[in-house]
């Protein structure tokens, strides 16, 4: 994805305000007791924001494990992140890939009551890092 300055700002916006609107859907799915799509949601919010800040840098990626190594690379093993940020957005992705393919995986209310401020905290944590 090569982006001139505009567009890639137009792209990383669009993606934080995405992040933003699946955290409320994970809020409101998990009333509802859809604790899967939830944790769906969840991650993807991780998902946006994190492409958004690679974007933001010159370094986009097609894949989430791409994602996930480049926010390690430059921003875990850097310090700029904690290895319990790091932990949490792998744990993440293998919460959602279990609980979107795996037959009888059922994602708790109780873990989502846990994941979800940590992960609120991560989305803000990433979104700070952005320089557009």
């Amino acid at each position: 994805m090569s982006l001139d300055a505009e567009s890639r700002r137009a792209v990383v916006e669009y993606r934080i305000e995405r992040a933003y609107k699946t955290l409320d859907e994970a809020s409101e799915v998990a009333e509802q007791g859809w604790y899967n799509l939830s944790a769906n949601r969840l991650y993807y919010a991780l998902w946006y924001v994190g492409s958004a800040l690679l974007i933001s840098l010159g370094h986009p990626v097609k894949t989430h494990s791409g994602m996930i190594a480049l926010i390690n690379l430059h921003f875990v093993k850097t310090g700029i992140l904690s290895l319990d940020d790091g932990a949490l957005l792998s744990q993440m992705f293998s919460l959602r890939q279990s609980s979107d393919y795996e037959d009888f995986k059922q994602v708790t209310k109780e873990q989502l009551e846990e994941l979800e401020p940590q992960i609120r905290e991560l989305v803000e944590k990433l979104k700070k890092l952005i320089k557009i």
